[in-house]
C-alpha cells in the first residue's frame, strides 16, 4: 500500500487546493486465511491543468522581458 502526492510547487499553499483521489485496488490472496485488498493511492490536485497553464504563461510572459 502506498499513498503517493503529485502536486507542483505552487500547489502547496493555494487556498484553492482540491484533491482528486485516485485509488488503485490490489488484491492480495493466499498470504493470509482471507483475501486482503490493499490500495495504491495517488493524490493530485484538481485543478492542476488550469494552474499549469496560468503558470506557463506567467513563465513565457517574465521570459518575453
Amino acid at each position: 500500500m502506498s499513498i503517493n502526492l503529485d502536486v507542483e510547487f505552487y500547489c502547496s499553499e493555494c487556498d484553492e487546493f482540491e484533491p482528486d483521489i485516485e485509488k488503485e485496488e490490489i488484491h492480495l490472496s493466499g498470504i493470509c486465511w482471507d483475501d486482503r485488498i490493499k490500495h495504491n493511492t495517488l493524490i493530485k490536485c484538481q485543478h492542476r491543468n488550469r494552474c499549469k497553464a496560468i503558470y506557463d504563461k506567467a513563465m513565457q510572459k517574465v521570459k518575453e522581458n
